[in-house]
């Protein structure tokens, strides 16, 4: 299990696996499509490795930002998420935007994406977000 806090599984309970830039056909793809969808570069050489979750039946992940204030006052991190959903979940899994008032069930091949900050480079808090918790079945996605 993957927590984002060393072994606090309040915040998170989830397996994780990194998939690194050039090590796959089907990344250099795939990555080569979302820079054409969404008009910015993702390959390598300007975002993080894949990541890929899997959540089991109770798996969750709590309200958080994908922007973290850093040394100096800048906003480090994500400049924008994208996430994709692998399969479909019986029920529960859901990502929730509370300040939106935005619930999003996960759907085999839908996809979010969201800008992390605003045009100045400061932090959007609209964009907190959670994955309710599995409650039948696994959710699998990646970001």
């Amino acid at each position: 299990s993957a927590t984002l806090a060393g072994s606090n599984l309040d915040i998170r309970s989830s397996q994780t696996c990194w998939v690194w830039p050039n090590s796959s056909t089907i990344l250099t793809r795939l990555q080569r499509r979302l820079t054409d969808v969404l008009g910015m570069d993702v390959t390598h050489t300007s975002s993080e490795a894949l990541q890929v979750l899997q959540y089991a039946t109770g798996g969750h992940y709590k309200y958080h930002k994908d922007h973290v204030l850093g040394p100096g006052g800048y906003y480090v991190s994500r400049l924008s998420t994208f996430i994709a959903y692998i399969n479909d979940v019986p029920a529960g899994g859901s990502t929730v935007f509370p300040l939106l008032g935005l619930k999003v069930a996960p759907e085999r091949g839908s996809a979010l994406y969201w800008y992390n900050l605003d045009k100045y480079g400061d932090g959007i808090p609209l964009t907190r977000h959670g994955g309710c918790p599995v409650i039948y079945g696994t959710k699998q996605a990646f970001n």
